[in-house]
């Protein structure tokens, strides 16, 4: 009888387990039809339709220096002119699927506006196209859409107004169901990321949106999302939607603030198991997604985008930078060192506050504060050159240590709470 009861029991973890692969499994097709289907409508949206304000957005940002702002708060002007420059670019010979395939880019550093505006215009001569298939670039749509309708300030008022209410919404949401110290310290980690600035820079804006609206769904609707099968497709989600809209700027954003949120308790240890099953799930959203479209554009256009998505992950991965770049150096020898001085001098202060039985409470949140390191470490290439805008990843690690301290700290004065009234009343 008891055989047969755990024959049972294994044979129900197993139905589960399956089930929920094939959820992933249909899942993940369905978003790759959707990506592709945003991509073929973005490139079917006539040049004709915003080419004055592409012109006039080009002209506004090329007029500004390409990295304006101080020191880790610059603005990535260089990009958000990119971002315009592809929205004027195409292949006359080619259909609107194997455009958004190909991505084709004319990009002139000191010649944009001439360039943007050539371009707009269907004058193409001269100008060097080429390829920037690695990416999905499903900014495309949103960004044409808008500058149908205005031009880079009407951009910038509409990200400010919509950043702001997602923002407001997502720290009531969070003092209601995680409390105002999660809350406070939520909104003091994303000002010091630089929100007042982020609105302004369109390739910052979209890891911002993911995990904001992210973070409103699930505690919006936490009775939901308290099902750890819906929470494993969620995460899978957010790393398909962080694939398919940004372009490497601090993708780890939207994977630990959601899942330090989503799992937070004061009152009850979080198993660590939960932590490392829901960030592979987001991991494999990312890197599925990412790699479909190298695959699909290979298949459907029949350049060797594939080649090129790997040549580039090489360059990346290699933690070679030019020797002549003295900022850079000095960030790729420093950054490793005095992060792991400070994240052990961190470690010590925890467990001298809360002793061994208060420090393995919320401990997940540890893990997650390392992930932007470990992700630092495997893209070395572009965490060096970009460490001016990549470094915001750190705002995780920042919020969830603070969180992880404070919880220490509650849960130890509570105690100390208890035995003074309790010493009190006897």
């Amino acid at each position: 009888m008891i055989a047969s009861s755990s024959r049972l029991c294994r044979s129900s973890k197993s139905g589960r387990r399956f089930h929920l692969i094939a959820e992933i499994a249909i899942l993940y097709v369905s978003l790759i039809i959707l990506f592709v289907g945003l991509e073929w409508l973005a490139y079917s949206v006539p040049h004709s339709w915003f080419a004055q304000n592409a012109v006039h957005s080009a002209e506004q940002i090329s007029g500004e220096d390409h990295k304006r702002g101080f020191a880790l708060y610059r603005v990535d002007g260089f990009t958000d002119c990119l971002m315009v420059s592809m929205s004027v670019t195409s292949y006359d010979q080619e259909s609107s699927i194997n455009n958004a395939m190909r991505n084709p880019l004319c990009y002139e550093r000191d010649k944009t506006v001439e360039a943007v505006t050539k371009m707009a215009g269907g004058d193409y001569s001269g100008r060097d196209i080429s390829d920037y298939g690695r990416y999905w670039h499903g900014y495309q749509l949103p960004l044409r859409l808008m500058l149908c309708a205005g031009s880079i300030e009407f951009i910038h008022v509409v990200n400010y107004i919509v950043l702001i209410g997602l923002f407001i919404a997502a720290c009531w949401l969070i003092v209601r169901r995680r409390g105002w110290i999660a809350g406070l310290l939520f909104a003091v980690v994303l000002v010091l990321l630089g929100l007042p600035i982020i609105p302004k820079c369109m390739q910052f804006s979209s890891c911002f949106y993911i995990f904001l609206i992210a973070i409103i769904v699930m505690l919006g609707a936490e009775r939901q999302f308290s099902c750890f099968r819906n929470q494993v497709l969620a995460f899978f989600a957010i790393g398909a939607v962080t694939s398919f809209l940004d372009l490497l700027t601090a993708p780890l954003v939207t994977l630990c603030f959601p899942l330090a949120i989503i799992l937070y308790s004061k009152t009850r240890d979080t198993k660590l198991r939960s932590c490392v099953l829901l960030s592979c799930s987001w991991g494999a959203g990312y890197a599925l997604t990412w790699a479909s479209k190298w695959v699909l554009a290979t298949l459907i256009t029949g350049m060797d985008i594939l080649t090129d998505a790997f040549v580039n992950a090489g360059v990346r991965i290699n933690g070679a930078v030019n020797q002549s770049w003295m900022l850079e150096m000095f960030v790729a020898k420093w950054f490793m060192p005095v992060f792991a001085t400070l994240f052990i001098l961190f470690l010590l202060i925890c467990y001298m506050a809360g002793g061994r039985k208060f420090t393995k409470r919320n401990a997940y949140l540890l893990l997650i504060a390392l992930m932007p390191v470990g992700w630092y470490l495997v893209l070395q290439n572009h965490s060096i050159i970009h460490f001016w805008f990549v470094w915001r990843s750190l705002g995780a690690t920042l919020f969830c240590s603070l969180l992880y301290l404070c919880q220490i700290l509650s849960g130890r004065s509570s105690v100390i709470f208890k035995n003074l009234r309790y010493e009190c009343q006897s």
